[in-house]
This record gives C-alpha cells, structure tokens and sequence, in this order.
C-alpha cells in the first residue's frame, strides 16, 4: 500500500502546484488563502505525502477552485480476484 499512498501523493502534488500557478499564487499567498502552512503546501507540491480531506477542501477554497480539480483523474482500480493484494491508481 505504500506504494499506492506515494503515487496519490505524487499525483495530487503536480494537480496542485499546476492549480497555484493558474492562479498566480505563490506558496505563502496560497498558505495564508486557505490557512494550510506554506512549508506543508510545499512537501504536498513535491508528493512528500498524501493530503486529508480537509486540507484538500482549504486548498481548494484557497485557490477558489472546486475540490474535485485537484484530484483530476484519480481513480483507484481493485486488482482481479485473486492473491494479488492492492491496486493501482490511473492519472
């Protein structure tokens, strides 16, 4: 499953620092918008982590932008029946 967490969070990463640059933000300005701390916007830029859910809603409202754009096309696919545990993500 680690493998999984560090694909979302690379993922959800280029999702929001794509979404700061449309808007023209820097990582302070989209810290003090949406209350989440400039250094933890940076590691979430950089995949360091997946974010929760109420961070992404802060980041969202942040970026006046609808929660949903920073996920994009993020879906988790479940592995056949089988011993193969986990899944894999599509971006």
């Amino acid at each position: 499953m680690a493998d999984l967490s560090n694909h979302v969070g690379k993922a959800f990463g280029a999702k929001l620092l794509a979404a700061r640059e449309r808007a023209e933000l820097t990582q302070e300005q989209l810290g003090d918008l949406s209350t989440v701390n400039a250094a933890q916007i940076s590691q979430l830029e950089r995949g360091n982590y997946t974010p929760r859910l109420d961070t992404i809603l802060k980041l969202a409202g942040g970026l006046n932008i609808e929660p949903c754009e920073l996920l994009g096309n993020l879906r988790f696919k479940p592995p056949a029946i089988g011993p193969k545990k986990g899944g894999w993500v599509e971006i």
